[in-house]
Order: structure tokens, then C-alpha cells, then sequence
């Protein structure tokens, strides 16, 4: 009787060892295909990500290029005008936006300040943006310098995708007026 009821204890024990043991085989695969799947997808190669042999996506950390800013006219006289800002952006992702900030004498603060002039995008890779110059009939004395001429700086700031941004310098002048500004 001992023998039997060792041979029954064995069997079932056997049999709880193999189905243990395909269970666990089964379980080892599907987290293998697991983990090779997140491998595949997520780019993991061992590199931290990006890089040479690391997969993964890059990101954009070059700055869009301005080429060829200015201001037409160059120069306006002392009842004002509109100027036209132009510049050329290009960006190896997608340039977002292009500004463009004026700097220089206000005459209706009587001080020297600043604007801002959205750009739109034209044809190509062309942006542009208007500026109406106000008159400065009433330019105190000392605004402008020897030759009559008020300078208006133009900086030109293009934005892509990834807000890498890039700048370009320009200006236009105010003309005509009397050097030194004019007399009380």
C-alpha cells in the first residue's frame, strides 16, 4: 500500500511540475514579444533614445534662416508713410511666424519707443508686413541727428514649429527734417 499511494502522490505532483512549467514557458513568450514589441515601437535601442543606434525621434533645434530684410522706401520725409517690411524665412521643419519690432522716436509720446508689426507669409517663402510712419512735424530739438535723419531700427524674428528662433536687422529713416530737429 505504501508503494501505491506513493505512486499516486508522485503523479499528481508530476503533472502539477509540467503544467507549472508550460504555464511559465507560456508566460516567458508573452513577455518577450512584449518587450520586443516595446523595443520595436518606442525606438529603445540601448542609445537613450535618439541619436545613432538609439531610434527614436530628434528634435528640431535648428533655428529657421532670414535672408535679404528690408524696408521700402528706405526713407520716408516728415509728413510720414507707409514702409513695407520683407524678408525671406526658411526653416528645415516649417516656419510658424515672422514679426517684425521698430524702434525709434514717437512723436506722439514724444519718446522713443516701440511697436510691433505681425507679418504674413506670401509667395514662397516671402513675409511681409506694413508700417505706417507717423508726420513729425513736432519733433523736439536734439531727435534728430545732424544730417535731419531720425533712424528707425527694424529687428525681424522668425519662429518655427519648435520655437527656434532667429533674427535679422534693418532700418529706415525719417528724412527732411531740420538737423538737430527743428527750431522753437
Amino acid at each position: 500500500m505504501m508503494s501505491a499511494e506513493r505512486t499516486v502522490e508522485e503523479k499528481p505532483a508530476k503533472g502539477v511540475i509540467k503544467y507549472m512549467r508550460n504555464k511559465n514557458f507560456i508566460l516567458a513568450r508573452v513577455v518577450g514579444v512584449a518587450l520586443a514589441f516595446t523595443i520595436a515601437v518606442c525606438g529603445c535601442g540601448g542609445g537613450g533614445g535618439g541619436g545613432a543606434g538609439g531610434g527614436g525621434l530628434q528634435a528640431d533645434t535648428t533655428p529657421p534662416t532670414l535672408q535679404n530684410p528690408s524696408v521700402n522706401p528706405s526713407s520716408v520725409g516728415p509728413t510720414g508713410g507707409s514702409v513695407t517690411i520683407k524678408v525671406t524665412a526658411t526653416d528645415n521643419v516649417a516656419v510658424q511666424s515672422v514679426s517684425a519690432v521698430i524702434t525709434g522716436y514717437n512723436p506722439a509720446t514724444q519718446a522713443t519707443g516701440s511697436t510691433t508689426v505681425n507679418m504674413t507669409k506670401g509667395t514662397g517663402n516671402m513675409w511681409s508686413g506694413q508700417h505706417t510712419v507717423p508726420p513729425m512735424l513736432t519733433v523736439p530739438p536734439g531727435v534728430a541727428d545732424a544730417n535731419g535723419e531720425v533712424t528707425y531700427t527694424v529687428v525681424i524674428t522668425a519662429t518655427d514649429t519648435s520655437n527656434n528662433k532667429s533674427t535679422a536687422n534693418t532700418s529706415f529713416k525719417v528724412t527732411g527734417l531740420p538737423p538737430g530737429g527743428p527750431k522753437p
